[in-house]
């Protein structure tokens, strides 16, 4: 209905809110939401199944530390989100607050620190969406498969992996519709039996972007020609994939249903992927 937000929190659920930051010495509107995928929330809830065949969600921690100490050197308070978490993150500092190990960690804190943060940073996991609710930031890395960006989501940063092969060749977007990458959330088993390794960002990649979210946050959010140039090659790229499989007459399949309009509507793209990262996969995502 054209609201920014989803709902507004009464004055009750505020306070609650206000003496977790007060506790903590956190100021509203300067700390930072964080979390990285772990092995750890699947296996609490007794689904080691799931998270076996989701491995490849899961990213190296250390990845992250760099941003989180760029953070901490411009006076944020940086708090690392998560359910079910056992282990501690591998960083510590006075100003990084591990909020999913601590006695304070609660569902309704959860969301109320995630609809007010300055920005949510991520690794395209499931609470990493809420402050989309809330018209807060976020940045997506480490997103694959990475034709399936949320594009529409306003005040967004999705950073995708790239995609490697047999020879460490690197695979480009006309390529990846071979894999079927532009439409299913595969599974550990069924990377390897196609012969594809979806390739982390790195930690320079996820400073980078997040120096970029400040930016993004003073222009407010616009998006480049780049982005706009990769956006309508893949959509070229995707429709001559679609179109390809009804001339050849290609007996329908569930995958079939999944074109590029399915996912993404071209003017109405919203998020940004890094011009940074299109220039540094050119190969990849534009000269193909």
């Amino acid at each position: 209905k054209k609201k920014k937000k989803a709902f507004e929190f009464n004055e009750k659920e505020n306070q609650f809110g206000l003496s977790y930051l007060k506790k903590n010495k956190i100021e509203k509107e300067k700390f930072i939401c964080f979390v990285v995928r772990t092995s750890e929330y699947y296996q609490t809830i007794g689904k080691s199944l799931v998270e076996k065949n989701m491995s490849y969600r899961n990213v190296k921690q250390e990845n992250y530390v760099p941003s989180l100490e760029y953070l901490i050197e411009n006076n944020y308070k940086v708090i690392r989100m998560g359910k079910g978490v056992k282990s501690k993150f591998p960083f510590d500092h006075k100003n990084f607050i591990d909020y999913a190990l601590s006695e304070d960690r609660c569902d309704f804190l959860d969301i109320w620190l995630s609809a007010n943060c300055k920005f949510f940073l991520s690794n395209s996991t499931g609470i990493a969406m809420m402050p989309l609710l809330f018209d807060k930031p976020i940045i997506n890395t480490n997103e694959f498969p990475g034709l399936r960006s949320h594009s529409w989501i306003p005040k967004s940063i999705h950073v995708p992996r790239i995609v490697i092969g047999k020879n460490e060749k690197l695979y480009n977007v006309r390529e990846w519709f071979d894999f079927g990458l532009h439409w299913r959330n595969s599974r550990e088993l069924e990377l390897r039996k196609i012969g594809v390794k979806p390739i982390e960002n790195t930690p320079d990649e996820i400073l980078e972007t997040t120096k970029l979210m400040e930016e993004k946050i003073k222009d407010n959010f616009i998006v480049s020609d780049l982005n706009m140039k990769f956006w309508h090659k893949t959509k070229k790229a995707w429709d001559e994939f679609t179109q390809k499989n009804i001339d050849n007459k290609k007996p329908y399949e569930f995958s079939d249903r999944f074109t590029f309009n399915h996912f993404h509507k071209i003017d109405g793209i919203k998020t940004t992927i890094p011009d940074f990262y299109l220039n540094k996969y050119k190969d990849v995502f534009i000269d193909y």
